[in-house]
């Protein structure tokens, strides 16, 4: 494996004459090189090199640090357990299931869970999951679940669902608060639709019961 890799990286020489080559591109053309990529991007629409750092990442809807290596075991975990069919069964009831059970699973299985910041409408989910992290059921269920797969994914099915059945109730009680103010900031304009001296509500009109008596005497009379 070494001399495979040694083959493959450039020699002294090869490293001299790219230098060398370097070494020969003044300021000048390197700005016409830089140039030419960005026109390049602005025509096919891919972001130029130099650009890229100054383009903040989206926050992650995990609010549990995971690597690419535990997304893995949570997707194979997931498959091989009652998990998964939890998943699919309540993610139309909560959205944002799969994100929860990732990071229910996430520190259940790993030794050392770290949080991160997270995407603004996973902040509910964020803070049940840290009050999780508090408890001392958590701790003592942890002791028996690290670094197991199996039980890390059974014991996030049990854990997700009382925490989805939390977040469920509180989504439930925000949307009837919202429906009442809503109900409540009708109400006041609604009542004033049949006001009095309103012409198209039908409300008394100034002059409209004694307009015979107002009415200028008969010349002939």
């Amino acid at each position: 494996m070494t001399n495979y890799l040694n083959s493959q990286l450039p020699n002294d020489d090869e490293m001299r004459e790219a230098l060398a080559l370097l070494n020969t591109i003044g300021p000048d053309e390197l700005a016409a090189n830089i140039a030419r990529i960005a026109e390049h991007a602005a025509t096919t629409g891919d972001a130029p090199f130099d650009t890229l750092a100054d383009t903040p990442a989206p926050l992650p809807p995990q609010h549990i640090r995971q690597t690419a290596f535990d997304s893995h075991l949570y997707q194979t975990s997931a498959e091989q357990t009652p998990l998964g069919a939890f998943v699919d069964e309540q993610t139309p009831r909560y959205a944002l299931t799969d994100a929860l059970a990732r990071d229910v699973y996430a520190t259940l299985y790993k030794s050392f869970p770290e949080t991160q910041a997270n995407a603004p409408e996973y902040q509910q989910a964020a803070e049940a999951l840290d009050a999780l992290l508090a408890t001392n059921d958590y701790q003592q269920l942890h002791q028996w679940t690290q670094l197991d797969e199996t039980s890390a994914a059974i014991g996030a099915a049990t854990l997700a669902r009382y925490l989805i059945d939390d977040l469920a109730k509180r989504a439930e009680q925000e949307a009837e608060q919202q429906a009442e103010q809503a109900a409540a900031q009708q109400q006041p304009q609604d009542g004033e639709s049949g006001s009095d001296g309103d012409p198209a509500s039908g409300g008394d009109q100034p002059g409209a019961e004694d307009g015979a008596d107002s009415a200028p005497p008969d010349p002939q009379q």
